[in-house]
């Protein structure tokens, strides 16, 4: 599945839209002017790429900015190589629309101690000109990026719906990945 832009001025959806998914690797998922990225393994650069598609679209859709959140589920596993590649693509690639990336680390421990150092290293080669931060839970991104966020692009996001958004996208990943856990064993 592939996302196609919505070039027509209509205000941000308020509503959660699957964009793309592979199950049990990825979903990405369209809310406002934002993309909640769910991760419940490791980021390859098939899905990365699948991913730049979508960020591409969000681009000339939301030319005034636009956020990403990724989630990453406890124990997924660094991103590859090719994958690590593919994210500091799009960071320089979309600079300038990009508002903020948020990265949500589901986990406690080594894992997301080298999990965050993959994740800065990436930062420090990438443009300056949007914000990101690293957060261990949805409230702490919460309690962070609304504000940042209309600073930046001008568009309000609710604390609440954002939570929810973050919470539905979480779910219903996890969700579909258990389910087909379930049907292949």
């Amino acid at each position: 599945m592939s996302a196609q832009p919505k070039l027509n001025g209509s205000p941000p959806a308020r509503t959660l839209e699957l964009l793309d998914s592979e199950d049990g690797e990825f979903s990405v998922f369209g809310w406002q002017n934002t993309t909640i990225v769910v991760w419940p393994q490791q980021a390859t650069g098939t899905a990365v790429r699948r991913l730049a598609k979508v960020t591409a679209a969000k681009a000339l859709e939301f030319r005034e900015g636009f956020s990403n959140v990724h989630v990453v589920k406890n124990g997924a596993g660094m991103p590859t190589p090719e994958a690590r590649a593919g994210f500091v693509e799009m960071m320089e690639k979309h600079c300038k629309e990009l508002a903020c990336v948020g990265t949500v680390l589901l986990g406690s421990g080594f894992w997301v101690s080298a999990l965050q150092s993959v994740t800065t290293g990436m930062r420090m080669i990438s443009p300056r000109s949007f914000d990101h931060r690293i957060n261990n839970s949805f409230e702490a991104l919460v309690s962070w990026l609304p504000k940042e966020h209309r600073k930046r692009t001008g568009v309000s996001l609710e604390s609440r719906e954002l939570l929810a958004a973050l919470t539905k996208a979480y779910e219903r990943t996890i969700g579909e990945l258990e389910k087909s856990t379930v049907t292949h064993s």
